[in-house]
């Protein structure tokens, strides 16, 4: 896809702050609700207004260590879809070789992570989303991100492997289509902040419905989520605001700041101090 770059990796660590994460901290990433550092992801949920009986549910089942996923599901059983973008700076700085191998180093806005059906409510089990419709990848060794995002969600979808891959293309389409930003789905201005904070209000009054963003520990964007209905064939439909359990979970990590530091291609950015706190307004 010309206007939407992709990329391989799957886990971030910060430049003021070396954090190694396992395979399982991109699961966790993509449970929405039951993953992830949850004491953070639940305090940096607060300024959404969470503390619903769904977020206080699904953290419970996650400290009782239940999977987001309900692996071997049915193909097609999901309500919505989410898109996940990563800012490409930010993973650029942190996984220089991934992000050299596919070519998006020096882009200036979003790379695709990938599509993913989910429920719009978490199960009785705190279960977020389906995966492994046709079960795990046999043999070892390493898989591409294409292959990763068919076998864990794109055989949940019901859709060909060729048209899934089309819908994904396609997605990213219509978010350009939506903002009237050809370059890469998202409004304008978040190009111009490159290289600084944006008040997060003005951030997130950028968009029509509401989206899910990712921050790391030092106020700098990881990944957007934006979300989509399903349609009856079960391909992409119009965008909608992303379900509760998107907003008020770790795809929606914003902790206690204020503003939003975008990185600027080829320059990854050091957080002093002070600057944290005047993201944080403390």
């Amino acid at each position: 896809h010309k206007s939407e770059k992709s990329h391989s990796g799957d886990h971030y660590k910060s430049n003021n702050e070396s954090t190694n994460h396992s395979n399982s901290s991109h699961e966790h990433q993509e449970t929405g609700s039951v993953f992830g550092s949850l004491a953070k992801d639940l305090a940096g949920s607060v300024a959404y207004g969470a503390g619903t009986a769904i977020a206080k549910r699904a953290v419970a089942y996650a400290l009782k260590g239940a999977s987001g996923a309900i692996e071997g599901a049915s193909s097609g059983d999901f309500d919505v879809y989410l898109f996940a973008q990563s800012w490409a700076p930010r993973f650029c700085c942190s996984q220089k070789q991934k992000c050299e191998s596919q070519g998006i180093q020096g882009h200036l806005g979003f790379s695709t992570h990938g599509l993913w059906p989910s429920f719009s409510e978490p199960k009785k089990d705190g279960h977020t989303f389906p995966a492994f419709c046709q079960g795990k990848p046999k043999g070892g060794g390493e898989f591409s991100l294409a292959d990763h995002e068919w076998h864990k969600h794109g055989t949940c979808t019901s859709l060909s492997r060729e048209k899934y891959v089309e819908e994904e293309h396609r997605t990213a389409e219509l978010l350009s289509s939506a903002v009237g930003s050809p370059e890469d789905g998202n409004p304008s201005i978040l190009h111009e902040a490159a290289g600084a904070p944006l008040d997060m209000e003005i951030v997130r009054a950028t968009f029509t419905n509401t989206v899910g963003l990712q921050l790391d520990d030092f106020c700098r964007l990881q990944e957007m989520t934006s979300c989509f209905a399903k349609q009856s064939d079960g391909t992409v439909g119009s965008q909608i605001d992303c379900p509760d359990h998107v907003m008020e979970g770790s795809r929606n990590k914003i902790g206690d700041c204020k503003q939003v530091y975008f990185d600027k291609p080829g320059r990854c950015s050091y957080i002093s101090k002070d600057l944290l706190n005047a993201m944080k307004q403390i």
